[in-house]
């Protein structure tokens, strides 16, 4: 049993791109359904703190603009998850998350992509593939997931798809949980 890492076919965006294009995509998908607001963003701002705040400010107002729109439920909620998995807001600041969200969105264009980690120093923004293979190598089940889902919760999943069950299963440590233990053992 063990995770492979599959890297996503995307365009990585600093947190402000991210904002911008999501609050785009949300104003597209608005102005099918009668919307007729814009939203503009001070592309040429140099100041970093500044543009974020700017696009933060944006997204926010464009948010309260859009509410009563059903057809951009979507929409919205993408834009909210960015803002909450990526931004910490008060009063007088915007500044980016330090410790980012579980489950952030990793790409508009990729709804389902999420950063997965390795370690502490080694993340990747995608998938995961989960896969159970014989001695000989045979792929006997295989599951992909977005690159958050931690290794243990696709364990049992993967077993019980096994036609033949196997009494040992070499996988990693941290497949080894006290759940995933007391599962193998019912079944």
């Amino acid at each position: 049993m063990d995770a492979t890492s599959i890297y996503a076919d995307i365009a990585l965006l600093n947190t402000t791109a991210l904002i911008k294009k999501t609050c785009r995509q949300l104003v597209t998908a608005a102005k099918s359904a009668g919307y007729s607001g814009s939203v503009t963003f001070d592309e040429n701002e140099e100041d970093k703190k500044r543009a974020l705040k700017d696009a933060v400010t944006r997204a926010v107002h464009l948010l309260e603009e859009t509410q009563e729109i059903k057809e951009v439920r979507k929409e919205r909620e993408m834009l909210e998850s960015i803002l909450s998995g990526y931004i910490e807001s008060t009063q007088e600041t915007v500044t980016e998350r330090k410790k980012k969200g579980k489950g952030r969105i990793v790409s508009p264009v990729d709804k389902d992509a999420r950063y997965g980690a390795k370690s502490k120093t080694k993340t990747w923004p995608g998938y995961k593939l989960h896969n159970t293979m014989t001695r000989n190598r045979f792929i006997t089940a295989l599951e992909v997931t977005a690159a958050d889902v931690t290794d243990d919760k696709m364990a049992v999943l993967l077993y019980d798809r096994q036609t033949f069950k196997p009494f040992i299963i070499p996988a990693d440590a941290l497949y080894g949980t006290g759940e995933n233990r007391q599962a193998f053992d019912k079944r």
